[in-house]
């Protein structure tokens, strides 16, 4: 494979936003122009793409750019065939429903950053992925949190098995499961496919069998209510006592429906709201400036 290419690190923190100087403005214009000519000539490139937690190999099966696709204009979609370390490929459809950390960058990641402040060494997490960035990056950056947390949990060149710890990521995409498997062996990270209610995936846990969970993807509506208010107990049950419980909707941005969604994580028994959309405006995307709608609370 050909050297990896790095354009996804994970956050620890807010960047400072600034201006791009002229230099690497020309230089955006001129890459721009040679993709849309590289487009309109029907050229299909392939690249390795990576992170710490290791690299794949990339093969456009179409010349339209991503981010044209992606636009309103575009299809909705751009079909890629991946090749792993292991020589098994696998041929994936990158969406507006389902994104890929190393096409897009780490979309999402940042509503996972205040969660950096009470990970452990040795927690048991579980996560109950969300579209559209459902892919096993944000479960492989968990798993290397809580094997690092106190040591720099998110910096370069560290193994994500340093310390002890393990995440459970219950996922509704099978091929975003197929893919992340492949993409992030992490030996203690579980990714396990569940097409219903992930309530389903929880029969037979033991109570108290996690010290954090983490749903950015709740369901919202008034035909939703009771069934999020269901599977809220259920995520608090297998929430062991002292536990994080971090919640909100899949856009992550406040409204009416995250209101509602505070108020079903204030009627969980001893629920502790430590950050909420009522509690602080103050939380904002590092790419787009827009505050952020979750609900963080601890299990007291």
């Amino acid at each position: 494979m050909p050297e990896v290419q790095t354009i996804c690190n994970v956050p620890t923190s807010a960047p400072t936003p600034s201006l791009p100087s002229a230099p690497a403005r020309l230089l955006r214009l001129a890459t721009l122009w040679f993709e849309q000519c590289r487009a309109a000539a029907g050229l299909r490139r392939g690249i390795t793409l990576g992170d710490w937690s290791g690299s794949a190999y990339y093969k456009e099966l179409s010349a339209e750019r991503l981010a044209r696709a992606l636009s309103p204009r575009g299809r909705g979609h751009k079909d890629y065939r991946v090749t792993f370390p292991d020589s098994s490929k696998l041929v994936i459809q990158c969406s507006r429903e389902r994104l890929y950390a190393d096409l897009v960058g780490p979309e999402g990641l940042a509503r996972y950053v205040v969660l950096k402040d009470v990970l452990r060494t040795g927690m048991r997490v579980l996560e109950i992925a969300a579209p559209p960035m459902h892919t096993g990056h944000t479960a492989a950056w968990l798993t290397r949190a809580v094997a690092l947390a106190g040591s720099g949990a998110g910096g370069d060149g560290e193994s994500a098995t340093t310390g002890v710890g393990g995440v459970v990521s219950i996922n509704p995409d099978e091929q975003a499961v197929r893919f992340a498997v492949k993409r992030y062996p992490l030996p203690n990270l579980s990714i396990e496919y569940e097409p219903h209610s992930p309530a389903d995936a929880l029969v037979g846990e033991t109570d108290g069998a996690f010290d954090a969970v983490v749903w950015l993807g709740l369901p919202t509506g008034p035909d939703h209510h009771a069934g999020r208010v269901a599977m809220l107990s259920e995520c608090w049950r297998v929430l062991a006592q002292g536990g994080w419980l971090l919640a909100g909707t899949g856009s992550g941005a406040p409204g009416e429906e995250t209101a509602l969604i505070e108020a079903d994580v204030r009627g969980l028994s001893g629920a502790v709201i430590v950050q909420s959309p009522s509690a602080s405006n103050d939380r904002r995307t590092p790419d787009r400036g827009r505050p952020f709608g979750d609900v963080l609370a601890q299990k007291g």
